[in-house]
């Protein structure tokens, strides 16, 4: 309801990690099945959402450089990046 409110940075924060748990999870699957897979979003992604969170002041500076740092050590683990992504 309220942008400013301080949970927002605990909400992206957990948004993230569950994206990064929906990619672990499609990778599981394509690797298993040979199948495709859509996803409507990806942790690749998820940093737009962060950077306007930012633009706007609804996240502070110490959570966005956290963001980041968490972002930066986690994205490399997923060895497979999309073929595309659209914004």
């Amino acid at each position: 309801k309220n942008p400013m409110d301080e949970l927002s940075a605990a909400m992206q924060e957990r948004i993230f990690r569950c994206r990064f748990d929906q990619y672990l999870n499609a990778l599981a699957h394509i690797m298993n099945t040979g199948q495709g897979v859509v996803l409507e979003r990806t942790p690749h992604s998820d940093f737009v959402f962060t950077n306007a969170m930012r633009a706007k002041n609804y996240i502070g500076h110490e959570f966005f450089k956290y963001y980041y740092f968490v972002r930066k050590n986690a994205l490399p683990k997923l060895n497979f990046w999309p073929h595309l992504v659209i914004y």
